[in-house]
């Protein structure tokens, strides 16, 4: 019951945020943290103080009484946050397109996890930069009564409605009838910023051109290509063998693809794949990175350890660069438009891909 009321009075908030004449009835020092940590939210950067934020500031207005601090059912006086942001919180964000925690609570993260209440003295290191004190401050605001509940959720959530119309309103560039050479160099360019959320892009470029393949490639006559899901996903809940499979028409893995951004690819890491690939079935495995440097050392501890997965499980692994790959099975194609149209409708419709990150896209097209 207590659930259903926090649902409703978040959707009663949403309505009254959402009003064009809407005026924030708050100092603006604390619209000044609130917009830090919505902000930041927006961007990729720490949802997690978004959704633990939004729970406790919600658990006040249920209860005036509870000292929102003592953030853990354990604590001398306290509640479950994650509990409240896990049943209600989250899927209310995600539910209205807002950022959200793919793991489904702020409160899965080492920054607010701490059997510590959220005092002004709490020690996490939370970043960005001046999100902690945004964060301390607010909620210190809040429990001493000084800054209202009410009043700043529903800031938070008009912020969050003004961030969701500029998302929608945002068109992506599509450049079409480029040489295979300018779109991978585009591509590149793309993730060469410390924008949240990039490590997803190479994931959804080597998606979209198996988008492609599995429909004109005759290797891939009667495949499929599964959905793909969150990022932060792990393999050992989903069944999934990588971050891409294509399944034969019995629904049996036979070609996986784990890509990795900007990390080295190690024989330590290769080794680690053994258990996946143990007992699927698979015929190719591909483990891509963005980062292309490998040294002839590590280069020759790689092949032994392939070697000796190809004799003992019949599956091939194939280590190499992302933009060499696509520069590959780009060649396959008969029209790379189609490749620009999917990789750019993948993020378009991907909430894991921040707005700022989107709009970096355009201008990297020019």
């Amino acid at each position: 019951m207590s659930n259903q009321r926090a649902k409703e009075i978040l959707e009663t908030l949403l309505k009254e945020a959402s009003v064009k004449e809407f005026s924030a009835r708050i100092e603006t020092q604390f619209t000044s943290s609130l917009s830090v940590i919505v902000g930041h939210a927006c961007r990729g950067r720490n949802r997690a103080a978004l959704a633990v934020v939004m729970t406790l500031f919600l658990k006040k207005v249920l209860s005036p009484k509870q000292d929102i601090r003592r953030h853990q059912k354990k604590m001398d006086g306290g509640f479950s946050g994650r509990s409240l942001d896990e049943k209600v919180v989250t899927p209310f964000l995600r539910e209205n397109n807002f950022p959200y925690m793919s793991s489904g609570s702020g409160w899965l993260t080492r920054s607010f996890e701490q059997s510590r209440p959220y005092d002004l003295h709490y020690p996490a290191d939370l970043k960005p930069k001046g999100i902690k004190e945004a964060f301390l401050s607010i909620v210190d605001a809040v429990q001493k009564g000084t800054a209202d509940a009410r009043e700043c959720l529903k800031y938070l959530l008009h912020e969050l409605v003004e961030w969701r119309k500029a998302n929608a309103s945002l068109k992506l560039a599509k450049p079409m009838g480029k040489r295979i050479e300018d779109i991978v160099c585009l591509i590149d360019k793309h993730w060469q910023t410390d924008i949240s959320g990039v490590a997803k892009l190479p994931v959804l470029a080597i998606y979209a051109v198996y988008t492609c393949l599995v429909s004109e490639v005759t290797k891939y006559k009667d495949c499929q290509l599964l959905e793909l899901l969150s990022h932060t996903s792990a393999d050992s809940k989903t069944d999934r063998v990588g971050d891409i499979d294509v399944v034969d028409k019995n629904s049996k893995t036979v070609e996986a693809v784990e890509v990795k951004h900007r990390i080295a690819l190690t024989c330590a890491l290769i080794e680690q794949l053994k258990e996946k690939i143990a007992g699927s079935g698979l015929k190719t495995f591909y483990v891509l990175s963005t980062n292309e440097a490998i040294s002839q050392k590590e280069m020759v501890k790689i092949t032994d350890v392939l070697l000796a997965i190809r004799d003992n499980y019949g599956c091939q692994v194939i280590v190499n660069g992302v933009a060499r790959t696509l520069r590959y099975y780009l060649r396959l194609l008969e029209n790379t438009d189609k490749f620009v149209d999917e990789y750019v409708a993948l993020m378009e419709n991907d909430r894991e891909i921040p707005f700022d990150l989107k709009k970096h896209w355009n201008e990297v097209v020019g």
